[in-house]
């Protein structure tokens, strides 16, 4: 199950979310709202299972650093200011009671260990679903969010950083942006000269998710919508025949190119221009691991 998170209302990301408690003096306020939304993701998830929450004894919690500390009421500071190290990196067993999570009265939760201020329990929750410690293949692991965590390397040695990949695909500073909910436009392709879209759980089309907004971009430049630059291009510049039959969809928002996928959902330049800052830092990110390691990108073998 899953929901927005509540902290929203103190901050749209953690940097924001960080500074409200520095300034409050207490990060009381974030801690007991996001316990209190997984308390109740706990009871959804309780009844859809058909158990009691007596029946359950232990909860793995993992989140970026920030997150993790943010959960954990431990003061975000060590994060904000250089060199920016966790205040904790070890792993943590709690009492769920402690943290007002309602299972079985000695239930547990186990918070994951924290690698570095930007690479969190989440990176490591990722490596132990991916099997990192098993790999012999050069492999590289990508975690797509605002901040872009990835791992390179195999079960010999493996080297970890993380790139300000932005909020774009999570649905932030998209004009149409939203998150992976019912209603997003998830993927698009271009099928026999006519745009065919599809939407979470079938429904109108209300905004567009990450992985549409990839989807967009890729068929737009494949399809001879925009140039190289990410420019989109006017109506009359269209060369390929799939991009003049389907001209009417260049619209102006703004006084700027922008494409329409329904009559309320569309795409601008700037949305353009985001994906492009996303995809650069990530790219960064992969290059920069690679010489670290000692490896050409060709090198990598699975991703």
């Amino acid at each position: 199950t899953s929901r927005l998170n509540p902290q929203s209302q103190f901050g749209a990301d953690v940097i924001a979310r960080s500074d409200h408690v520095l300034q409050n003096g207490s990060g009381d306020e974030l801690a007991r709202c996001i316990r209190q939304a997984l308390d109740e993701m706990l009871g959804e998830l309780a009844a859809r299972a058909g158990i009691d929450r007596t029946e359950i004894y232990q909860i793995a919690v993992v989140g970026n650093t920030c997150m993790h500390h943010l959960f954990l009421d431990i003061s975000p500071a060590s994060l904000v200011h250089a060199p920016y190290n966790p205040a904790v990196r070890e792993n943590i067993m709690a009492k769920a009671s402690d943290l007002n999570l309602k299972i079985h009265p000695e239930g547990t939760v186990l918070m994951l260990s924290n690698i570095a201020g930007f690479v969190g329990a989440d990176t490591v929750g990722c490596l132990i679903a991916c099997d990192m410690e098993h790999r012999a293949k050069m492999t590289l692991m990508i975690d797509i969010g605002t901040n872009g965590e990835m791992v390179l390397g195999n079960k010999k040695r493996m080297i970890t950083c993380s790139t300000a990949a932005g909020p774009a695909f999570e649905g932030a500073k998209i004009a149409c942006g939203m998150r992976g909910a019912k209603g997003a436009v998830d993927h698009i392709e271009m099928k026999e000269g006519k745009i065919v879209y599809s939407t979470i759980g079938n429904a109108k089309a209300v905004g567009i998710c990450g992985s549409g907004l990839m989807d967009i971009v890729a068929m737009l430049l494949k399809e001879g919508f925009i140039e190289d630059t990410g420019r989109l291009m006017d109506p009359d510049e269209l060369e390929t025949e799939q991009a003049i039959a389907n001209q009417d969809r260049i619209i102006k928002v703004d006084g700027k190119n922008a494409f329409k996928i329904t009559e309320d959902v569309y795409l601008t330049q700037k949305d353009i221009g985001e994906v492009q800052q996303a995809k650069a830092a990530i790219a960064a990110g992969i290059i920069l691991l690679c010489k670290k390691m000692g490896i050409e990108i060709e090198d990598i073998e699975e991703i």
